[in-house]
């Protein structure tokens, strides 16, 4: 495996639509974080996964991809759910939600961090009032979203909705 050497190693670009077989696999880490090899997602996803990245690239999705000269590495994408098919970290209507992955073996080197910025721009960009995600109390992500601001909004026993307010 190609690994970034360093940071000016590391391309980071906007997601689109074809991104979601990829994405996808970058949802598989993220809901399956504890295992250094996840493995792949079951075919229908269940919902509410399978709404993270089902038609990815309309109008209110966003995101980054972060790759090296030979492939991609890891994500953050960001879509808004109605209130009746809400996801995890889920907030309001108008609060789009956070997935973020990046592939075993290059976690804890940064690329999270660039993938975060990118994304949190975007939503400023786009004048989202906040963002949103779900996160384990005990997954060393949680560290990195707390370091970007994001704050709890809700604590249940398995999972924490933390809020990014943008403005």
């Amino acid at each position: 495996m190609v690994t970034p050497t360093t940071m000016d190693d590391l391309h980071v670009r906007e997601a689109v639509s074809t991104d979601e077989p990829f994405l996808r696999q970058m949802l598989a880490i993220a809901a399956d974080w504890r295992n250094a090899e996840a493995s792949p997602l079951s075919d229908p996803l269940p919902e509410p996964l399978a709404s993270y990245v089902r038609g990815f690239g309309g109008p209110t999705d966003f995101g980054t991809v972060a790759s090296t000269e030979d492939r991609d590495i890891g994500a953050a994408w960001c879509r808004l759910f109605p209130p009746e098919d809400p996801g995890y970290g889920y907030v309001g209507p108008d609060v789009p939600e956070v997935a973020i992955a990046v592939i075993a073996g290059l976690r804890g080197v940064g690329i999270g961090a660039h993938l975060m910025a990118a994304v949190l721009a975007q939503a400023r960009r786009r004048e989202f009032p906040a963002v949103s995600l779900s996160v384990a109390p005990d997954n060393p992500a949680a560290a990195l979203y707390r370091r970007f601001g994001f704050e709890n909004a809700r604590v249940e026993h398995d999972a924490q909705t933390m809020v990014r307010r943008l403005r």
